[in-house]
């Protein structure tokens, strides 16, 4: 075999090579991955805007999540010891329970429901004041992302800790409660849902 007919061989390989390694650094910049691995969307535009990009990249990157029905604390919170107050999330709300084990992938399918635009009823309003039925909160290192959820208004809310961002979650509800339900198997006002 002549030197010009193995530079042509190689030449093909090499672009052959090349051609796979551009594949695969597109297909990766197309989607990021998680702590677990997995591929990760993007927000979509208006989820961004309304919730905020950093609280967003947070949930669909997160490194652990945790999921709380909580129940509703009417008292004054200026009246509680500093270690009652600790307890309030969400509002006006406190820890009812905790889920002992998220289920692997929960945490994914849960982010990739509340990250497309057509989640949500942008274009009307409610005259309901939330009250947080259950918590899904989002850890990426130290950073957290708590998303509140009324199922009596269908509202739901994406910031981070002691922050508020409500919209409302009409279009999914059914898919919300389906992934929450499991959750609390022995919670009738959840099976309810």
């Amino acid at each position: 075999m002549t030197s010009a007919r193995i530079v042509r061989r190689l030449g093909t390989r090499s672009f052959s090579f090349a051609s796979a390694a551009l594949l695969l650094t597109l297909v990766s910049a197309s989607c990021s991955s998680d702590g677990a691995g997995t591929a990760r969307l993007s927000a979509e535009p208006k989820v961004q805007e309304h919730f905020g990009e950093a609280a967003m990249d947070i949930v669909l990157g997160a490194d652990k999540v945790e999921v709380y029905r909580l129940e509703e604390f009417l008292d004054d919170p200026a009246e509680l010891s500093p270690e009652e107050s600790a307890k309030l999330v969400a509002g006006l709300a406190r820890i009812k329970t905790k889920v002992a084990d998220v289920p692997d992938g929960w945490g994914a399918k849960f982010a990739e429901e509340i990250a497309q635009d057509s989640s949500y009823g942008w274009d009307y309003a409610k005259g309901c004041k939330p009250m947080s039925g259950v918590l899904v909160r989002y850890h990426r290192e130290s950073d957290v992302v708590d998303v509140s959820i009324c199922f009596q208004c269908e509202m739901l809310s994406i910031a981070k800790r002691g922050e508020e961002r409500w919209e409302d979650f009409d279009p999914i509800k059914a898919k919300i409660a389906a992934l929450v339900k499991p959750l609390f198997p022995d919670d009738a006002a959840i099976q309810k849902l």
